[in-house]
């Protein structure tokens, strides 16, 4: 029976059941189809993989209990039943065979990221875009964008019009007392291209040259010059004018007057307005108390070519910088499209994307395509899509899946599910724009089908008392910014009940700072002294998350627990580079370069703090500063070859390190992630010592060993990390962050520039300045940045369920009042409102704190406890290949085992180029040996320069390998190569290892016919048999 389509919005605030009622409309909607394979109609989209996993678990889990009888959850069973009307055994029956249906296709259970779906979708489009189909996806974009500028700079000695722009900009950056220095500037501006919020702002750039930015330039300075002279002109007549009437300038209040013209004339026109005597100049005392009447007298006769005088100058000095406000951006924005042009040099020689384009890709190549034409090119077609935290979506990310949305929702049974809580949102640094959610929100017929919004207020997360603190506190925050709109529309609804029997407590801890390094003591004591209290009524380390803003916050007091013997796992003490034995396999590399007596003697160090030697570390390195390092190591009986090293690949070595120094024993995840980085950047990165010690600096602050779950220890995490996660007990350090403050913000403005060019958009540096010159653009970025940071405020303040702790700097006011421009000015109004704040005191507690009863399974293990041996092949002269491991466990067939491995490295090759790097790969990963190299380097050169099959693996050829084919009936086929000679013409090659067979050749006609049916004609068809030799059927 059909059903109209629908739409719901789920509006959940935090700790809400957002995720169960997720998870219990997914199963609803399998169990209410006859249709076992519904699920591939589904699309669920999420931004984590975290969460993703989090939901295919939890649905998995359900459909495994249901299938079992197993209805103890009687919450979800409940509504199971209502929703779908079955009964118990119906529901058992059905949920074993959907469960075994997605099981045997589990790729076609698309509950996955935004980013992975969008991935599969340019993936659909390779042709068209003319990407590699083996591209990869660059995640550093930072050091990515960097080496575009490095690259940029180093070109800028062959265009002479560039460097004398660049030479000309940094001389008007040291005229204006600002660093010459262009390359961070040039950094800066590059991290514009991979914000979606300025994507059309740079699209507009690409019609305008850098013609067009020396007019504007030319202009500007000429501008910025005169209006300084004229802001001068007025300073010097009106403070002659003072003192021709003999009006002394300590007559004037502070001398706030007569100052400002000076700074003027000296050149000083930056923070000229602060003082409140400026806000009405008419009214204003301009003199102090003790002067007497004819000083007054004198004043207010002048008071009107005052006020005109600072009128005047004002508006020059607010033009003038203005001029440079633009100038100082604009240099680096005219060279933004030659930076274009270096990524995308990078990004061809790379065989790279970097993630943020993708999105970019879909709106302006694939968007607009028909939308049957997107289904059949990824291979599905869903009626049902769920989208997940939808506050965190962008602008573009929403317009971009909006066409399949409609197209969906614009036939019978299909469904539009949308959940987020605009107080969560918290990402509009990387596009997210809380107004798309709260426009459906207001929105009651988006999408001309039934409509129906559910808000989840009730807290199923969080204690009593922890709610009511959270209800008062963000009530009292609305209060104060009554100004702020927006603020007033997202948290208007922000009141929650408890739907929980825990009492929960919350603790505010107020510190009245004396310095900074005070402060930080503070946070560090009192956070240990909270810990050990915790634990103390049974809780475990693992139960605690302390949450920070900062990564530097996170690690000092990392490394102060970590001093007082509290386990601790956070983002620093999860790098490799905090492992000692990590630490000395890269110092054993840099001693391989430098032969240097620092490396050596740190690596001395080393070897005595981890035990390989046992001698007195201060003798031992005394004793030895001037031997030599081979000799040393010799000495204590370390078999090590620093000559056989060096001519190791950088992988191999780091396994002779292991092996001649025992350190497989020691830091065993850190180690293997070392290892696992070493195989993944020496197949894109030169395998030499030097390549890859600049490239771990540049990497190492991101290179961090995978957790446990099961690992007992206090977690420290930033803020944006802990979204829609919980913990028991959170405390909350450094509670004093600024709620004004924002990282180096830019604008983009309007300007009058078409005397000159038709260039009339620019960036500029959002400071205090342009509250005086653009007040709509400043108050605008205000109101977005309170938005922010009272949302982290929220974010943080709900994820702890039983004990919430927070401390802070107790910020005042120089008259005692609070300062509502900190989280922690917030905390004491809402503590002042309920009549709770005692400045003589400094803690504040609500509710009780409990035992917890341990649960017996808990495990105390700080790591787990596990034993690996390492194999240097160097050493032994041993190979142990993935290979040759499968033929021992499975005993499969010689023959189809290279076979395999055959495939498989050709289908990481498109032109000879490749061949070296490839192999190499393999070899590292173990997949090959060293003898197998040359077996497959020589049968490889054969095929590519085969007469017959050069112009395959030509390296401007349009080729896609191992791409899945759809047929009408829905079976997928996978040619090992297709060349495109025209744009529907195609040519077709099969690799083949074992004897000659019939089917062969019609597995090529197979996939001819279903090429055909996609209008895609065959010219000719290519079987290359790779055995002991090379022979070739080549059919029309």
């Amino acid at each position: 029976m059909s059903k109209s389509s629908l739409f719901k919005l789920y509006n959940a605030s935090a700790g809400s059941g957002k995720t169960f009622n997720l998870v219990k409309e997914y199963l609803v909607l399998l169990l209410n189809s006859e249709d076992f394979f519904f699920y591939r109609k589904i699309l669920s989209i999420t931004f984590t993989n975290k969460a993703v996993n989090e939901k295919k678990r939890r649905i998995l889990k359900y459909l495994t209990d249901f299938s079992r009888g197993n209805f103890k959850d009687k919450n979800m069973a409940s509504l199971i039943f209502s929703e779908t009307g079955l009964n118990g055994v119906e529901l058992q029956k059905k949920s074993l065979k959907i469960l075994k249906s997605i099981l045997k296709n589990y790729n076609s259970f698309e509950i996955s990221t935004i980013d992975k779906f969008t991935q599969k979708v340019i993936k659909g489009f390779n042709y068209e875009l003319g990407i590699s189909n083996n591209y990869e996806i660059e995640l550093d974009e930072k050091e990515f964008l960097d080496k575009a500028v490095d690259n940029l700079i180093d070109g800028m000695k062959w265009e002479k019009e560039l460097l004398e722009k660049i030479i000309s900009y940094s001389e008007f950056k040291s005229d204006n007392q600002k660093s010459w220095d262009i390359v961070a500037d040039l950094q800066n501006m590059s991290r514009l291209l991979i914000n979606e919020q300025n994507f059309s702002e740079i699209q507009n750039l690409d019609k305008f040259n850098l013609n067009d930015f020396n007019k504007l330039e030319k202009k500007l300075k000429s501008d910025f010059y005169l209006h300084k002279v004229k802001a001068k002109e007025i300073a010097n007549k009106i403070l002659k004018e003072i003192l021709d009437k003999n009006i002394s300038f300590l007559a004037f209040s502070r001398q706030t007057i007569p100052n400002y013209f000076k700074k003027i004339i000296s050149g000083e026109i930056r923070n000229l307005f602060k003082s409140k005597i400026f806000e009405n100049l008419s009214d204003a005392k301009l003199y102090h108390s003790k002067v007497n009447e004819i000083e007054i007298e004198k004043i207010e006769k002048i008071r009107t070519q005052i006020i005109k005088a600072f009128n005047d100058s004002k508006s020059h000095v607010q033009k003038a910088l203005l001029c440079e406000n633009i100038l100082n951006n604009l240099i680096p924005l005219s060279v933004l499209n030659l930076l274009k042009d270096e990524i995308e040099k990078i990004k061809k020689e790379d065989n790279i994307i970097p993630i943020s384009e993708f999105n970019k890709i879909i709106h302006k190549e694939i968007k607009n395509q028909p939308v049957p034409f997107i289904y059949e090119k990824i291979g599905s077609k869903f009626s049902h899509f769920f989208i997940d935290e939808f506050q965190d979506t962008s602008k573009l990310q929403w317009n971009n899946i909006l066409p399949l949305i409609e197209n969906s929702l614009a036939s019978e049974n299909s469904m539009l599910l949308i959940s987020g809580d605009p107080k969560q949102s918290i990402y509009r640094w990387r596009g997210s724009e809380v107004n798309e959610f709260l426009n459906i929100i207001k929105s009651n017929n988006l999408f001309q089908c039934r409509q129906t919004t559910i808000p989840l207020k009730s807290n199923y997360r969080s204690g009593k008392a922890i709610v009511k603190f959270n209800n008062g506190l963000f009530q009292n925050i609305c209060k104060n910014f009554a100004q702020n709109k927006l603020i007033q529309e997202i948290y208007k609804d922000a009141v929650q009940t408890t739907n929980t029997n825990l009492v929960g407590f919350v603790q505010i801890v107020l510190r009245k700072k004396t310095s900074i390094e005070e402060l930080k003591d503070f946070y560090n004591s009192k956070t240990l002294e909270i810990i050990k209290n915790v634990i103390s009524r049974g809780y475990s380390l693992k139960d605690i998350c302390i949450l920070v803003r900062k990564k530097k916050e996170g690690l000092t007091i990392s490394k102060y627990l970590i001093e007082n013997d509290i386990a601790v796992m956070s983002s620093d003490t999860l790098n490799i580079s905090s492992s000692q034995v990590v630490n000395l396999i890269i110092e054993l590399f840099r001693f391989a370069v430098d032969n240097s007596k620092g490396s050596k003697m740190k690596i001395l160090a080393l070897l005595l703090d981890l035990k390989v030697f046992d001698h007195c570390k201060e003798d031992f390195m005394i004793l030895n500063a001037d031997e030599n390092l081979c000799d040393i190591l010799k000495n204590q009986k370390i078999d090590f070859k620093l000559n056989k090293f060096k001519n190791l690949s950088i992988y191999e070595a780091a396994e002779y390190l292991i092996y001649c120094f025992h350190l497989g024993i020691n830091d065993i995840t850190y180690v293997i992630s070392l290892l696992d980085f070493i195989n993944e950047s020496t197949y894109r990165h030169n395998n030499n010592f030097s390549s890859f010690l600049e490239l771990f600096e540049s990497k190492k602050e991101s290179l961090n060993v995978i957790s446990s779950d099961n690992i007992n220890a206090v977690e420290i995490l930033t803020i944006h990390k802990s979204k829609g996660l919980e913990f028991p007990v959170v405390i909350f350090p450094y509670a004093d962050i600024s709620i004004n403050s924002d990282l180096k913000p830019k604008a983009w403005i309007d300007i009058n520039s078409k005397q000159e060019t038709n260039l009339n958009r620019a960036i500029i540096n959002l400071n205090t300045d342009i509250k005086e010159i653009d007040l709509t653009t400043y108050q605008k970025h205000k109101d977005s940045v309170e938005i922010d940071n009272l949302n982290i405020l929220y974010v943080t303040l709900t994820r702890s369920k039983d004990e919430l702790y927070v401390l802070a700097d107790e910020k005042l006011t120089r008259r005692g009042d609070e300062n509502l421009n900190y989280f922690s000015g917030q905390i004491i109004s809402y503590l002042k409102s309920i009549g709770s704040y005692d400045l003589e005191k400094n803690l504040f507690e609500f509710g009780f704190l409990q035992k917890k009863i341990k649960d017996e399974k808990e495990s105390e293990t700080l790591m787990p406890n596990a034993t690996y041996f390492f194999n240097a092949r160097s050493k032994n002269n041993i190979d142990i290949s993935e290979k040759n491991f499968n033929r021992w466990l499975n005993d499969i067939n010689v023959i189809t085992n290279d076979g395999t491995i055959f495939h498989s490295i050709m289908s990481k090759i498109t032109h000879k180029s490749e061949i070296s790097k490839v192999l190499d790969s393999f070899y590292l990963q173990r997949k090959i040996t060293k003898d197998q190299t040359k077996v497959f380097e020589s049968k490889i050169k054969s095929i590519l320069n085969h007469d017959k099959l050069k112009k395959y693996f030509e390296p401007e050829s349009k080729l896609f390998n191992e791409r899945e084919i759809i047929t009408k009936s829905g079976k997928i086929l996978i040619p090992d190569k297709l060349v495109f000679f025209e744009r529907n013409k195609v040519g077709i090659l099969d690799y083949k290892t074992g004897k000659k067979n019939d089917t062969h050749k019609q597995q090529l006609n197979m996939y001819e016919k279903a090429l055909k049916n996609i209008g895609i004609i065959t010219i000719e068809k290519v079987l290359i048999y790779a055995d002991k030799k090379i022979e070739v059927e080549i059919f029309k």
